[in-house]
């Protein structure tokens, strides 16, 4: 499964094989209603945080991996 698909709570069983997913100081999270994305050095607070509802975050990730056509100049 996806964790774009994945929906639910972590109590109720994501059904994923991992809810995060980091790079570096940048984390994801995912509870199956918010998806929540940070910058964060180990053991210090957060430079940066956002939380937004799942299904925004989908529509986000649709466009962006969308093709548009080049605009001409």
């Amino acid at each position: 499964m996806r964790p774009y698909d994945a929906v639910g709570s972590t109590d109720e069983g994501l059904g994923l094989a991992r809810d995060n997913f980091d790079i570096g100081d940048f984390w994801m999270l995912t509870d199956g209603y918010r998806v929540s994305i940070a910058e964060q050095e180990v053991g210090k607070p957060p430079m940066q945080h956002i939380t937004i509802p799942r299904e925004t975050f989908n529509r986000f990730i649709d466009w962006y991996m969308r093709d548009q056509a080049p605009v001409r100049k």
